[in-house]
């Protein structure tokens, strides 16, 4: 198995700026999510080129941890303070040190991610924010894929597919269920405060459905809300949580 610090290194810059151009896209739904903060202390764990918050720099002090020297360059320019490091090991700040803590599309890839979600906690600011998504490998067709013979990837291959990945090289190593992710949440002292997951939806006609109502008919939308099921027609699952107690 590669090392993160290989991966990063060779395998994530075929896709950099595929990366960083998705960053954009995310921006809306993370501003939602986020609101527009002001001079906070703000830690995006695998900062990527840092494409995805660069909207957090102007009224905030905005840190970052990332492994790829080209993705580090890309994020400095946008006036993020990034420092290099392997995010399974210790990270370099102290105690209770930022209100906001970001990790998006990262614990997927990694081999010890309760490390990182055990630093994630330290870091943070009793009380303190952190916003969470990783994919959902086990969508609907997913499901009936596999149950025919195929392989979990087939779903998420998304703008890698321009890459030939195989069983043997595809870069997801952990896969997350609903439920399992959000007992890690709960295990690593973390209430979830919010689901955004029903914003991540896999099957673009239940997507339009969903943005329809949210917008024409916002009065049910949270019973509609309660009859979805992320862990059948979500892309990714995505939480705001909030740290309740420390782990050591």
């Amino acid at each position: 198995m590669k090392s993160i610090e290989e991966y990063y290194k060779n395998d994530y810059l075929k896709m950099i700026d595929i990366d960083e151009e998705t960053g954009y896209g995310a921006q809306r739904l993370f501003k939602e999510i986020i609101g527009e903060p002001k001079n906070l202390r703000i830690l995006d764990v695998g900062v990527g080129t840092g494409s995805k918050i660069e909207w957090l720099v102007e009224k905030n002090e905005v840190y970052g941890l990332e492994i790829n020297e080209v993705a580090i360059s890309r994020a400095k320019k946008r006036g993020i303070n990034v420092i290099k490091a392997n995010i399974e090991e210790r990270f370099p700040f102290e105690d209770k040190s930022f209100d906001l803590v970001i990790c998006s599309q990262v614990l997927e890839h990694l081999v010890r991610p309760y490390k990182t979600l055990q630093e994630i906690n330290r870091v943070l600011k009793p009380k303190g924010i952190f916003i969470v998504d990783v994919p959902n490998h086990f969508g609907l067709l997913s499901r009936i894929h596999i149950l025919f013979g195929g392989n979990l990837y087939r779903d998420h291959a998304g703008y890698w597919r321009n890459e030939k990945f195989f069983e043997w090289n595809w870069p997801h190593i952990r896969f997350y269920t609903y439920s399992g992710f959000r007992n890690f949440l709960s295990t690593y002292g973390f209430d979830i405060l919010e689901d955004f997951s029903d914003r991540a939806v896999l099957y673009r006609p239940i997507g339009i459905m969903m943005y329809t109502i949210r917008k024409r008919f916002q009065p049910i939308y949270p019973l509609i809300k309660r009859m979805y099921r992320p862990q059948l027609f979500s892309s990714s699952f995505i939480f705001k949580a909030v740290k309740v107690r420390d782990i050591r």
